[in-house]
């Protein structure tokens, strides 16, 4: 504590209200790696010379838990603000190492719904402004990689990914971090290797002081955790069909640049269940311009450079992706503004 502030030298903090918390029993049931920070000066009382704060830290790869048995918040100055401040820096200051949930698999959803008390972590629901982990093993000649996050309706979440590194908002490349709770990101001829993908609940409980108490709204069924899925899929670079040697390099639009239409022109060699997504240059989807199925041949589709609920996109870079069977096909197009 003494590393933050100096408490006025004595390393005594007065007059901090308690209300008959709870104490560690050091001789009973006391962990090893739990550190006492400050003891109760209460003369004929029962908890005087216990702990009133400790931590419990297991191993450096952990994170740090402060308890405080006693309400030094809501203070606005002086020293029990500076132990208020000191509790929450050590705590902070003792984050552990970030963990991998586990990896996904190629088109394989993977469903986090458990609760804590399942003691199954792997798949446990997230809580507020908490991140999960995950990796991808991407093999060689991928033509796109694609991410998709769908979250409980109640709540916002964020959804990040990462080359070779942890993916967090103050990391990672590629993000999508639109209100609500589904997300999608998608990349075009990725490189191979080991990928990160974070996601992060957003929502969080608010609290707001009343001449009661404090009173805690938005959603404060996040702390019991928040479930959601997320699916990693990817497809061969190679476009050829497993009964034709035909190449389905068939998909192109014209102009490019557009400004504000332009023509998805692509040619299909056998009849497909044909699907056609536009993308953000952050790999967000904007709209999906589904086709069903069609017979083979050539066809067209325009796109006048809208979102899904008819609003005008700024200028820039676009991708379109096209989904026929076991085909598909990215493009990049510049939408000038």
């Amino acid at each position: 504590m003494l590393d933050y502030y100096d408490f006025g030298e004595d390393m005594y903090i007065a007059n901090v209200y308690h209300n008959l918390g709870p104490y560690p029993r050091e001789q009973l049931d006391y962990p090893v790696q739990t550190e006492i920070l400050t003891r109760f000066d209460h003369p004929g009382a029962a908890h005087h010379e216990k702990g009133s704060s400790w931590t419990y830290k297991d191993d450096s790869s952990t994170g740090r838990i402060v308890v405080v048995a006693s309400h030094p918040e809501s203070v606005t100055s002086g020293e029990r603000l500076q132990f208020m401040k000191a509790l929450l820096r050590y705590a902070l200051d003792g984050l552990g190492s970030p963990v991998v949930k586990g990896s996904l698999e190629n088109g394989s959803e993977r469903v986090m719904d458990k609760f804590s008390g399942d003691n199954d972590p792997a798949f446990t629901r997230i809580g507020d402004r908490q991140y999960h982990h995950f990796t991808i093993d991407l093999p060689t000649n991928v033509n796109n990689l694609a991410i998709d996050l769908n979250g409980n309706n109640a709540y916002s979440f964020n959804l990040y990914m990462q080359k070779n590194e942890f993916a967090f908002e103050s990391t990672a490349e590629w993000q999508s971090i639109t209100a609500g709770p589904d997300h999608t990101l998608s990349l075009t001829n990725p490189e191979s290797g080991l990928w990160y993908v974070g996601v992060e609940c957003e929502s969080t409980v608010q609290t707001t002081l009343q001449s009661w108490g404090y009173e805690y709204t938005n959603g404060t069924g996040v702390l019991n955790g928040v479930s959601y899925s997320v699916t990693a899929s990817w497809k061969p670079l190679s476009l050829k069909s497993a009964s034709q040697s035909e190449s389905m390099d068939m998909l192109y639009n014209h102009p490019n640049p557009f400004n504000p239409t332009t023509r998805l022109l692509y040619t299909l060699p056998e009849s497909r269940d044909v699907s056609i997504t536009i993308y953000n240059c952050a790999g967000g989807k904007v709209v999906s311009l589904d086709k069903g199925f069609q017979p083979s041949g050539k066809h067209e589709v325009t796109w006048n450079a809208r979102q899904a609920n008819g609003q005008q996109l700024a200028g820039g870079i676009y991708f379109c992706r096209l989904e026929a069977g076991q085909y598909s096909q990215t493009i990049k197009m510049v939408y000038s503004k």
